[in-house]
C-alpha cells in the first residue's frame, strides 16, 4: 500500500490508507465496536465498501453448495457490515461495490435462481461484466452490485464498449511464450465474444486460484507453449498479474511463495473492469443519471433470517426496453442505491449535498420523518393540491407499507411484521442504548434495531 501511495499520491491519499488492518481480518468477527473505535459514526466522512464475498459455493466450477455453503455463507457478514455502517451513517450513507461469480449462469437452478434472488432481494439487481470486454488479457465474467449507478444504466452503456480487435493474449505473456490458437469460439452468456475458432488467442480463460485448473491444461484454451523449453504450460504469475490488469510484480513480497500468489490474484477482481465500472460511474454521476435519494428497508431473507440486513432500494424509471438482454430482470425491481456516492468521494462539500436532496424533487425524502408531505398522506389520506399525478402515484405506492398510530411511524416488513420507525433524533440514542446493553450489534443488529 506503501509503494502504491507512492505511486498514485493523488488517487490514494495516506489518509485512505490510514490503520488499514484495524478492523478484524475475518468478516466473521466484526461487530460494531470495532466500527465505532474507528470513527464509524462520524457523519462528514464518506466510506466505501468494496468487497467480494467468497465465491466457491456459487460458481457454475465449484462444488454447488449455493448460498448455505460455508464459503459463499460470508455474503450475510458483509451485508450485515454494510447495513450497520448505514445506521451509524444515517446523513451520509456508505457506497459499496459487492462483486461475485455469475451464478446466474450455473446449471443448478437452485443457485442460479433461488441463491441468486435471495442474494438480489437483499442488494438489489447486478450488472454482468466480461472483462475481456474492456481490453483485459482474461475473460472474468462477474456480476457487480453498486449503489454508485443503477445497473441498467452500466448495462446499457457497457453494451457500447468494443474490445480492441488488435489485442491478442501472446501480448501479456513475456519473452518466448505464445497462447494456443482458439479451438473454439467465444459465446454469451458465458463469454463477451472476442476468440474465433482456429484463430490466435484474443483472451484467455477466467484465471482461478487452484493452479491445475482444467481450462490450462492438456491442450485446453489456457494452454502457454514455451518455445525456448519446448513444454506445454500456463500462465506463470506474473503473467497472471498483468492479465488481471495490474502492474507486474504486483503481488510480490519476500515471503510470499508463488503458489501463494498464484491464489491471490486468483481470487482478485479484475483491475481493468473496475476501472471502466468506476469510470462509468462517475460519468454517470456527473450527467446527474445516478440516483439522488434512497430508502431504508429491512428484508428477510431465506436462509439465516436472523441475520436480516438493513438495505437502500432505489426505483428508476427504466430506460428503453430494447436494450434488455435475458440476465436482467423487471426494471420495477428494487436495485441496490445510497445515493451521492461520488459527490462525497470527489470532495463535495455539504452545500453540495443539500443541492442534490433538492433537485431530487421527483422522489419523496428518503427518510419518511424527513418527507412532511408522506406523512401527512399516511396520516389523513391527502395529497397538496399541486401535486403531480405522477408523485401521487409514488406516494400512494409507497405507502402501502407505512402506517401512523398515535405520534408513531411504523413499516410493514415483507413477513408482515411491523416495525417502529423511529424519528431521526431518536435513533443515536437508540444505537447507544443498543450497543451498551449487548456489547455489540455488527452482526445481529440489522434485525433488531433498524426494523
Amino acid at each position: 500500500m506503501a509503494t502504491l501511495h507512492i505511486q498514485y499520491g493523488t488517487l490514494l491519499p495516506s489518509k485512505a490508507i490510514r490503520r488499514p488492518f484495524a478492523l478484524p481480518q475475518d468478516i466473521n468477527l466484526v461487530t460494531s465496536d470495532h466500527l465505532l473505535k474507528q470513527d464509524a459514526y462520524d457523519q462528514t466522512t464518506q466510506w466505501m465498501v468494496l468487497a467480494g464475498w467468497e465465491c466457491q459455493d456459487l460458481s457454475p466450477a465449484g462444488q454447488g453448495k449455493g448460498l448455505a455453503g460455508p464459503r459463499s455463507s460470508t455474503f450475510y457478514p458483509l451485508v450485515n457490515l454494510c447495513a450497520t455502517l448505514q445506521l451509524l451513517q444515517p446523513t451520509l450513507p456508505p457506497a459499496f461495490l459487492f462483486e461475485n461469480t455469475a451464478m446466474q449462469t450455473h446449471k443448478d437452478p437452485n443457485i442460479a435462481v433461488r441463491d441468486f434472488q435471495v442474494i438480489c432481494s437483499i442488494i438489489g439487481q447486478p450488472v454482468l461484466l466480461d472483462a475481456a470486454r474492456f481490453g483485459a488479457g482474461a475473460h472474468r465474467l462477474r456480476n457487480f452490485w453498486t449503489n454508485l449507478a443503477l445497473p441498467h444504466h452500466l448495462t446499457c452503456w457497457a453494451a457500447e464498449i468494443h474490445r480492441d480487435p488488435s489485442l491478442f493474449s501472446d501480448m501479456w505473456l513475456e519473452h518466448g511464450r505464445q497462447s494456443i490458437k482458439a479451438a473454439h469460439s467465444d459465446f454469451l452468456p458465458f463469454y463477451h465474444p472476442c476468440n474465433i475458432k482456429d484463430e490466435r488467442h484474443r483472451a484467455f480463460p477466467t484465471l482461478v486460484a487452484f493452479p491445475i485448473s482444467r481450462a490450462f491444461r492438456d491442450l485446453n484454451a489456457g494452454t502457454v507453449y514455451d518455445t525456448i523449453t519446448k513444454t506445454l504450460t500456463q500462465p506463470n504469475v506474473t503473467e497472471r498479474e498483468s492479465l488481471m490488469g495490474y502492474a507486474k510484480g504486483t503481488t510480490w513480497t519476500p515471503t510470499i511463495s508463488d503458489l501463494d500468489r498464484h491464489m491471490i490474484v486468483g481470487r482478485a477482481m479484475d483491475a481493468t473492469t473496475l476501472e471502466f465500472l468506476f469510470a462509468m460511474c462517475k460519468s454517470l454521476f456527473v450527467n446527474k443519471w445516478s440516483p439522488q435519494t434512497t430508502s431504508v428497508t429491512s428484508i428477510p431473507t431465506d436462509h439465516y433470517t436472523i441475520n436480516t440486513a438493513a438495505v437502500s432500494v432505489y426505483r428508476s424509471t427504466p430506460l428503453g426496453d430494447e436494450n434488455l438482454h435475458w440476465w436482467q430482470v423487471d426494471r420495477d425491481t428494487p436495485v441496490g442505491g445510497l445515493g451521492m456516492a461520488f459527490a462525497s468521494l470527489q470532495g463535495a462539500s455539504s452545500e453540495t449535498h443539500q443541492a442534490q436532496q433538492l433537485r431530487g424533487e421527483k422522489y419523496p425524502q428518503s427518510d419518511v420523518w424527513g418527507d412532511p408531505t408522506f406523512l401527512d398522506y399516511i396520516r389523513f389520506n391527502k395529497y397538496p393540491d399541486d401535486m403531480s399525478q405522477e408523485k401521487r402515484r409514488h406516494i400512494r405506492k409507497r405507502a402501502t407499507t407505512y402506517s401512523f398510530f398515535g405520534d408513531k411511524v411504523y413499516h410493514t416488513l415483507v413477513d408482515g411484521s411491523q416495525r417502529e420507525v423511529p424519528p431521526p433524533e431518536a435513533r443515536r440514542d437508540i444505537i447507544i442504548s443498543n450497543h451498551e446493553e449487548t456489547g455489540h450489534f455488527g452482526y445481529y443488529a440489522p434485525r433488531t434495531v433498524s426494523a
